[in-house]
């Protein structure tokens, strides 16, 4: 990875000291990937609970995976990606 790149995307994981670590980790994560938001969710003993989102509408957006069941979390679980 390019220093600059890895300096500046260190600045912003460090720029919002308070928030959660989580949310500027998906706040980076979103950035990395060049995508609006990004989410964790995780499944323990086959419950789906949505652990952290850059913004809302990223939690929006986890919340309908674990309301429906479906999308790219469990898509990526069955498929062992």
């Amino acid at each position: 990875m390019d220093p600059r790149r890895l300096n500046r995307l260190l600045d912003s994981l460090h720029a919002a000291e308070n928030a959660p670590v989580l949310r500027r980790l998906c706040r980076v994560g979103a950035e990395v990937t060049g995508n609006t938001g990004a989410g964790l969710s995780r499944i323990v003993d086959g419950v789906h609970e949505v652990v952290e989102a850059s913004d809302a509408d990223a939690r929006e957006v986890e919340l309908l995976q674990v309301t429906n069941a479906d999308g790219p979390c469990l898509e990526a679980i069955a498929s062992y990606r």
